[in-house]
């Protein structure tokens, strides 16, 4: 009970979050031996962007049958899947918009541009789409969906 109050619990899932974040550096820096930039280019921030998807476009609506910590853990695993097949997607297509790009030491040229790409390029757009444009017709609102109620009879 006394972990489940602020401030304590706030620097418990501080600390588990540093650690878990910790432990993966760890295992793709050390273990995988991937290079830092790689290995952030290709996974930390295609997560973040799989979690825009998961979180702001899909307007937090999965796995709603879930309990925590299974919807979070549903949540995370689906917003990394995303966020790799589309950093791939955006990889395959990067040659139709920019010259031949080189991976890896010195320039990191394919890195930079993917991180670009997904999060300073196309993360406004979706912002704007969710926003401004409410969805651009995506999401259909709960009361346009509703069928119009039956007029009253005179009486």
């Amino acid at each position: 009970p006394g972990l489940m109050k602020q401030p304590v619990l706030g620097a418990a899932f501080t600390a588990l979050t540093l650690g878990l974040s910790a432990l993966v550096f760890y295992l793709a820096v050390s273990v995988f031996q991937m290079n830092v930039v790689a290995f952030m280019a290709t996974a930390l921030i295609p997560f973040v962007f799989g979690s825009i998807i998961v979180l702001n476009m899909l307007q937090d609506s999965l796995f709603s049958r879930f309990k925590q910590p299974v919807k979070g853990l549903l949540k995370a695993g689906l917003a990394l899947a995303i966020g790799v097949v589309l950093a791939q997607i955006f990889l395959a297509l990067a040659p139709l918009v920019t010259k031949a790009l080189s991976a890896g030491p010195p320039t990191f040229e394919r890195e930079v541009w993917l991180a670009s790409a997904l999060l300073s390029v196309t993360f406004p757009f979706l912002m704007i789409l969710a926003d401004f444009f409410q969805f651009g017709g995506l999401v259909q609102d709960d009361e346009a969906s509703s069928p119009e109620p039956a007029a009253a009879p005179d009486s």
